[in-house]
């Protein structure tokens, strides 16, 4: 930090301290009157505002060791001083008036040791001081166990107070806590049960903390929740007391609004804060918009709204933690006990005061919606046999036992009974809307052994999973466990569908708890291990994924359950694909459906899985007709078995779009891919990430297509979708972005492209890490956008970085490596540094073991062709392109698509070296190319007609 900058502080902070015992509203008034300060100082000041309390934490935070916060606090103590017979043996923390220390009394042998809080500000002024003996009076008149026990308190002979008080033994901020931690949410929210009580029980004493905040709710060694610091506690005893909030006395991160806009002081406000800091602990990062005290809070209810949608999945929880969180303080619960006893009504899967509607209310209304909702009564037929199979299956333990069965059947001839014709009348039934009653029924339904809750619950979750309804499976598993949190299927099944979902961060903790209840003799033990190899192929450790799916492999084959011996399979082969071994994969994948043909069923969900995978892992190869064969395999599986609505068959319809496409074959691409969009919107809905997925691809073919405008329309909307369904921080939301940034740039709308591309890849650095694959495939396309728009030290920078990291944590023959040498290449490029370009595409060639029958071999000599030709060498340009082409020729064959681009590539270059024979001959071939493999690709028609027009005009000069 630069003198200047500390001075600059300085005098920020020397206002900041005229201005504390001021409103928010007052203090800005005052800010924005002092003419002679400059807009550096004032933004500095703004800053200290907006920290409110926590200012000395920020300042010591930010400014650093050049100038720190406490230093200049009056008569300030140190370590071994004495203060009322304690010696200070340690410095615990530092407030916005205090500090607070360990100590020892020193006229004792046998004694505990205690916290010793010392008013440490430089201003003792009368009201500062005053605040600091309220908290003496607040503590005094308290006994809780989850209120900090005060022992005595007293002045220093300088004339300081301080307050003796019991030391919370391992006492960490429940937040920080919560991070070090693996906490569930149901553990959370007992520990906001607890401060509720407690802080009702300080309500009951007629004192309003008015400062919860996470760092004043600590975890003690035993797990044991205190509050602490009543500071600015508020006595309603007292008339005189001033209802107003001045900055130094708030936590505008966790304020009311009441605080922040000088409004009434009531229990409501506590109620408010308390609220804030469980929605912190769930989302685990601030709950209210950052700039809410500068704007007096105008956007807090629709802003909390979008984070309770988007991070709340249970409708009871959003609800509570909603009516909290009104604005108005009349909305809110009235007291802090009726909020406790809603949270604690949800701990124990009970009807909550917040969600004003009944289940009839509920049930009635979907009896309501029924015509809309349900579709062909074939599926309703092939849905109730699924159903009756997952629930006998997951009953098959208590089928003895009488009761538990007779409550078993009871309840899925209610659920089913709209199949009844008579019921139905006439109606067609949507398994979704089925599964949707089923919960709602559970929920409210009493059972004689809540065993049986728990399984029917499991039961829904698994088959909304099997339906891709990911969403309300979590909501399904999370009821489950709520009721029965050593559960292991509900807890495999959570952690199945947090990866699904891309909550890596939630699935690591959901293997932490699981790891507590789960042995290698539990018949979930090998799904563990495949989930646990997923959750590793995320973070990109493809050596731990690979080991843990071959160990579920060979457990599911000794236990004999091909079903599960294909999914480990399936996982492997898709490590494999990720190591950049695609055949391997294909190969792997083959195998295995013939070694289990007569065990499994072609229409097993498993075995359609695989045939997809195949589609995809040919169309990378280049070997469309065995996609093709797979894909159409693929949907007369689907359609014989579960009719043509379900959503199975809006995936295989995206493979077979993929496939023509790769192929050339747009028109009939487009067919199948509006197809896809048309079902998923029928069956999902259009918030959906299915719909958003097959809209994406429409986009993608449209632009193949060469209608570009309708393309970014379409990308436009899937990205919006996306972020609907998934929510701003999900992979698909961040890897749809980037498509459409990667389709803005050939639209030569780079800047565009940047500026949906550069926050995308600061949230991933964020969230995910500079080394994850996610990150790095964004960095990739970054790079590239910012050589477009001509900011080429930042693109060599992000490209270097990039492919660093790449090199360090996936390996040197991993895809993003190999595409990072070409990417920071073209930076260099542009820089007119060719030597620096071709060494790095070069060692692609000679070291990344890339051969003639690697495709990546295509783009390395085409690369360095181009940049041999940029600096003048025109033998070797042409020699490397006529590689290029050859090894195009020979990989993917004469019918490729993109062969047919290298050659027009090939044809360009001799063009620009003046060789007008070759040229014709290259132009010929690519139209006979696409003549005789009916490629219809819009883009690669423009570019031949481009070529063909150069050589006329050429010719005619």
């Amino acid at each position: 930090m630069t003198e200047v900058n500390v001075e600059s502080w300085k005098h920020a902070n020397q206002i900041y301290l005229e201005l504390m015992n001021l409103t928010v509203s007052d203090a800005l008034n005052r800010l924005s009157k002092m003419d002679s300060l400059d807009d550096e100082i004032k933004s500095l000041v703004l800053t200290l505002i907006s920290t409110g309390n926590d200012s000395s934490h920020y300042f010591n935070q930010h400014v650093g060791a050049n100038f720190q916060f406490e230093k200049q606090f009056k008569d300030a103590y140190k370590i071994g001083d004495h203060i009322g017979g304690y010696e200070l043996q340690a410095e615990l923390g530092v407030g916005g008036m205090a500090k607070v220390y360990l100590a020892m009394k020193t006229d004792s042998q046998s004694q505990k040791p205690v916290a010793i809080k010392l008013f440490n500000h430089p201003s003792l002024s009368a009201i500062m001081l005053d605040r600091f003996a309220v908290e003496q009076n607040v503590l005094s008149g308290l006994s809780h166990p989850n209120i900090v026990n005060m022992h005595h308190s007293g002045n220093t002979k300088e004339g300081v107070p301080y307050i003796v008080m019991e030391l919370i033994e391992g006492g960490t901020d429940i937040d920080e806590y919560i991070k070090s931690k693996s906490i569930t949410l149901r553990q959370k929210i007992k520990w906001m049960v607890e401060a509720a009580r407690a802080i009702a029980y300080a309500h009951h004493n007629l004192i309003i903390h008015r400062d919860i905040k996470p760092s004043n709710l600590l975890i003690d060694e035993n797990e044991q929740l205190k509050v602490v610091d009543f500071g600015i506690a508020k006595l309603l005893s007292k008339a005189d007391e001033p209802q107003k909030t001045t900055i130094m006395a708030l936590t505008p991160s966790f304020a009311a609004p009441e605080q922040i806009n000088s409004g009434q002081i009531s229990v409501a406000t506590d109620v408010f804060s308390l609220a804030a800091v469980c929605l912190a602990l769930i989302i685990e990062e601030l709950p209210l918009p950052a700039d809410r005290l500068l704007k007096s809070c105008a956007g807090d209810e629709a802003h909390i709204w979008q984070v309770l949608k988007l991070h709340v999945k249970d409708s009871d929880l959003q609800n509570i933690l909603n009516q909290a969180l009104q604005q108005d303080p009349k909305k809110r619960y009235r007291n802090m006990d009726l909020f406790a006893d809603d949270l604690t009504a949800w701990i124990k899967n009970k009807p909550v005061s917040a969600t004003r509607d009944s289940w009839l209310y509920r049930i009635s209304k979907f009896a309501k919606r029924r015509s809309a909702l349900f579709a062909a009564l074939s599926t309703l037929l092939v849905m109730l046999v699924m159903g009756v199979g997952v629930f006998s299956w997951q009953f098959n333990k208590i089928q003895a036992e009488a009761t538990k069965a007779n409550e078993v059947e009871d309840f899925m001839l209610g659920v089913f009974s709209v199949v009844n014709p008579d019921k139905a009348l006439g109606e067609k039934i949507y398994a979704k809307d089925l599964l949707a009653q089923a919960f709602e029924d559970i929920k409210v339904k009493a059972f004689e052994d809540n065993e049986v809750k728990v399984k029917l619950l499991s039961a829904i979750g698994l088959a909304q999973s099997q339906l891709g309804l990911n969403e309300q499976s979590s909501v399904s598993y999370s009821s489950a466990i709520e009721l029965d949190p050593d559960g292991i299927f509900p807890n495999v099944g959570m952690l199945q569908i947090q990866i699904e979902l891309g909550q890596y961060k939630l699935a690591e903790q959901q293997t932490g708890e699981l790891k507590k209840i789960i042995t290698s003799e539990s018949e979930y033990w090998p799904l563990f291990l495949l989930l646990k190899s997923k959750l590793a192929s995320s973070a990109a450790d493809f050596e731990e994924a690979g080991v843990l799916a071959k160990e579920s492999e060979l457990v599911y084959q000794q236990r004999n359950q091909p079903k599960g011996y294909l999914a480990a399979a399936r996982q492997l082969a898709d490590v494999m694909f990720m190591n950049s071994e695609a055949q391997q994969a294909a190969e792997y994948l083959e195998e295995k459906l013939l070694e289990t043909k007569d065990s499994m069923a072609p229409t097993s969900s498993t075995v359609l899985g695989i045939q997809s995978d195949l589609v995809e892992l040919y169309n990378d190869l280049g070997e469309y007709p065995k996609a093709i064969n797979h894909a159409e395999k693929l949907i007369e599986n689907i359609s014989k078995v579960f009719g043509e609505k379900h959503p199975f068959l809006v995936k295989a319809f995206m493979s077979k779009a993929s496939t023509y496409r790769a192929t050339g074959k747009i028109e009939e691409a487009n067919i199948f891919a509006s197809k896809a969009y048309d079902l998923s919107l029928e069956i999902n809905g259009l918030v959906h990430e299915t719909t958003a997925n097959a809209r994406n691809l429409m986009g993608v073919i449209s632009y193949v297509k060469g209608d570009r405008e309708v393309a970014l329309i379409q990308l436009r909307e899937a990205a919006d979708l996306y972020e609907q369904s998934l929510g701003l921080d999900h992979p698909d939301s961040w890897e749809v972005k980037a498509n459409l940034a990667v389709i803005l740039a050939m639209a030569k709308k780079s800047d565009e492209a940047t500026e949906i591309l550069d926050p995308v890849f600061h949230r991933q650095v964020e969230i995910l890490g500079k080394a994850h694959q996610s990150t790095l495939y964004t960095q990739s396309i970054l790079t590239r956008l910012y050589v477009d728009v001509g900011r080429l030290e930042e693109a060599q920078i992000l490209g270097q970085e990039m492919l660093a990291n790449a090199r360090e944590h996936l390996g040197e023959t991993h895809p993003l490596t190999v595409g990072g040498h070409f990417t920071l290449a073209t930076v260099y490029q542009q820089q007119k540094k060719f030597d620096a370009a071709i060494e790095l595409v070069t060692s692609v060639v000679d070291s990344l073991g890339i051969n003639e029958k690697n495709e990546r071999i295509i783009t390395a000599y085409n690369t360095l062709a181009d940049l041999y030709f940029e600096q003048g060498d025109v033998e070797k340009a042409t020699e490397f392109k006529d590689k290029s082409l050859k090894a195009s020729i020979d990989i993917l064959g004469m019918e490729a698509p993109r062969t047919v681009v290298q050659i027009i590539k090939t044809g360009q270059h001799y063009l620009a070296i003046n060789d007008i024979d070759k040229t014709r001959h290259f132009i010929s071939m690519a139209a006979q190319s696409m003549q005789d493999n009916s490629i219809e690709i819009q883009s690669i028609k423009d570019r031949l007609n481009e070529l063909t027009e150069l050589l006329e005009k050429q010719l005619n000069e």
